[in-house]
């Protein structure tokens, strides 16, 4: 088991989160938009090997944009990674997550998953949330995934049109948890150190 910022020891399967939730200054999380899909698709065409078509993108927005959430450089608005979700029966899905690759495994992944888990336990009231993984393409983001307390719960066999498998990754989410980003008054930390400390490698 690993300790959170405030000593709490989470076990497998229980959402951690960290003291390093604090957002890099210069970069901003907010919701997506429908004129974001451009830059999204253009990020999701690189990194990932799933390729979605204008539909489904507008689809995930629409349905509840304060579920898919992007993250920006406030100086330039340039979208460097987003995440899309949705609400189901009884959990919360993560449906999709991608970086821009010269921005990957400094912490910018485990931010907008945290966001995003936020919004769910919060808005919708749902206690768990689960996501399906490759698992052996792109190992750093499973194992980001397991920092933050998802545990396999299946494996499905060929799940991917390449033929590769899937796990499907769940974990409860703790009925306090609260993204925390950096109060107003607090003066901004140096970000090269903050990206150094980052517990996440996405």
């Amino acid at each position: 088991m690993a300790a959170d910022a405030g000593g709490f020891r989470a076990p497998a399967g229980m959402f951690r989160y960290f003291r390093t939730n604090i957002i890099p200054p210069g970069l901003h999380i907010r919701p997506a938009e429908l004129l974001d899909i451009p830059h999204l698709r253009e990020i999701n065409e690189r990194e990932l090997k799933e390729q979605y078509r204008q539909c489904w993108w507008e689809q995930y927005i629409l349905s509840d944009s304060e579920l898919s959430q992007v993250i920006e450089d406030t100086r330039t608005k340039k979208i460097l990674g987003y995440i899309l979700a949705a609400i189901r029966l009884d959990c919360g899905e993560i449906i999709s997550l991608a970086v821009d690759w010269r921005w990957q495994r400094r912490g910018l992944g485990g931010l907008l998953v945290q966001r995003c888990i936020e919004e769910m336990r919060h808005s919708h009231n749902r206690s768990k949330v689960m996501l399906y993984a490759r698992t052996w393409t792109r190992p750093w983001v499973n194992r980001m995934y397991r920092k933050m307390g998802f545990v396999r719960a299946s494996l499905l066999e060929k799940y991917y049109a390449d033929g590769e498998d899937a796990e499907i990754l769940e974990c409860s989410i703790p009925d306090h948890y609260t993204f925390e980003s950096p109060a107003a008054s607090r003066p901004p930390p140096d970000a090269a150190a903050l990206l150094d400390q980052n517990e996440f490698l996405h």
